[in-house]
């Protein structure tokens, strides 16, 4: 046998060895392509004011994985609405939980509270002796 044959044959033998090691470990399937195995997100809770805005981020491992649907939900549409990219807008005085999900089985999810506009008004006395008062929000 000589060394090209030799060569041939290990390769014939170590390539499907191979490939199915790595498809046990990252869990590939060769028709829709690697497997997510889990999805985390930036932020577990969120403190947020009425019309306020954030935009949570997901994290995907492994990162090279296929994600072929990410979805979004709100466990309250009246208090938190969330759109296609993870935009969430604060709308109504509540709480509410934030969830992602890939591939159908994997979720992750960031609990939202949203409190009120603070507004009043404030009295002060200044060293001058003179009577100011104005308005505070935020």
């Amino acid at each position: 046998m000589g060394k090209k044959q030799l060569f041939y044959w290990w390769a014939f033998l170590l390539f499907p060895m191979l490939t199915g090691c790595y498809g046990d470990v990252w869990d590939i399937n060769y028709e829709t392509g690697f497997k997510v195995q889990s999805i985390s997100l930036d932020k577990s809770s969120l403190d947020l004011r009425e019309g306020d805005t954030c935009t949570l981020n997901v994290l995907i491992d492994p990162s090279f994985a296929t994600v072929k649907e990410l979805t979004w939900h709100s466990s309250d549409t009246v208090v938190v609405k969330v759109d296609s990219s993870g935009k969430i807008t604060a709308l109504k005085l509540g709480e509410a939980v934030v969830t992602a999900v890939a591939d159908m089985d994997l979720s992750a999810e960031c609990a939202v509270v949203v409190r009120g506009q603070i507004s009043g008004e404030i009295e002060s006395s200044p060293a001058g002796g003179g009577n100011g008062t104005g308005e505070i929000e935020w």
